[in-house]
């Protein structure tokens, strides 16, 4: 019986010692960027280009994903945000970019 209740003991402690442990490390909630900043990351020299269109992708969608889905449109990925997960997407001249938004909102789930 006194070996069980030193092991509970050190379980315990091991624990205990495990939680501090984890309670120190620093986890940075990062919050929704606003709309400021997505403006500031995608607008360099003016605040719209022709044939260029901001697309939020679903959480977890990779760039290989975001290329295959934009593909078939005939527009290419100039950058990604991490932070909201939002590209900057060219399309091809003349494109009517509403209509883009519209056929990659209604045939995607992970846009």
């Amino acid at each position: 019986m006194f070996i069980f209740r030193i092991v509970v003991l050190i379980l315990f402690l091991l624990g205990a010692y495990s939680s501090a442990a984890s309670a120190q490390t620093e986890t940075k909630i990062q919050p929704s960027p606003s709309v400021k900043e997505v403006i500031a990351k995608f607008s360099e020299q003016k605040e719209m280009v022709a044939n260029e269109l901001v697309v939020k992708f679903k959480e977890g969608v990779t760039e290989e994903k975001r290329a295959a889905l934009l593909r078939p449109l005939q527009a290419t990925e100039l950058s990604f945000m991490d932070m909201g997960n939002f590209s900057l997407v060219k399309a091809p001249k003349g494109t009517d970019l509403t209509g883009l938004a519209a056929k990659l909102y209604r045939c995607n789930k992970e846009v």
